[in-house]
């Protein structure tokens, strides 16, 4: 697990050579290492291998637990790879499993999903009512990295909407915790 963690983290800061590296030591050790590495190929620009790895590892995930740990992944990645139905269905079984469970991050890790599709969908209005949530969720839970990254499609849901001075000042808000933020 330690290994994945570090993965993570070094994923995060975009030093992907050490995080697949790290990655390749969970799997080593017994530890699976998605989503992590298909999130890692979606942020080196490699959607299908992406694409193809989340769906894989989700077609083989059959317990809730699991699954949660995939389902926001697969709803970023697809996204990313135009199957906006797929994400659809990824963020409701996510909202689902977090309405059975009642935990405050699964409902937060929910809440940011669906607005993610929500927005690609067209909808920036029930998309920013739904990121809001997911803001206030992580500030509750005092996770500010994914605040900061449901700042940041606040900030989309406001410019789509026309509200250019919010979206200027959650972009600034986001920066605060992701300083090489570009929107």
């Amino acid at each position: 697990m330690a290994f994945y963690q570090q993965g993570e983290l070094r994923r995060l800061r975009g030093e992907f050579a050490a995080a697949e590296e790290a990655y390749r030591q969970a799997h080593q050790h017994g530890r699976g290492p998605y989503p992590g590495l298909a999130l890692l190929r979606l942020a080196q620009g490699q959607v299908p291998a992406a694409e193809a790895a989340i769906r894989r590892v989700m077609d083989d995930a059959q317990d809730r637990a699991t699954r949660c740990k995939l389902l926001a992944a697969a709803v970023e990645i697809l996204l990313a790879g135009g199957d906006v139905q797929g994400a659809r269905t990824a963020a409701n079984e996510l909202a689902t499993i977090a309405a059975e469970l009642d935990a405050p991050v699964l409902h937060a890790v929910a809440a940011a999903a669906t607005g993610a599709v929500l927005l690609d969908e067209g909808d920036p209005r029930a998309a920013l009512n739904a990121l809001q949530q997911a803001c206030a969720l992580w500030r509750e839970l005092e996770a500010v990295y994914e605040e900061a990254c449901a700042r940041l499609r606040v900030a989309l849901a406001c410019r789509a909407l026309g509200d250019h001075d919010t979206a200027a000042l959650e972009v600034q808000a986001a920066r605060a915790v992701l300083p090489l933020v570009a929107i």
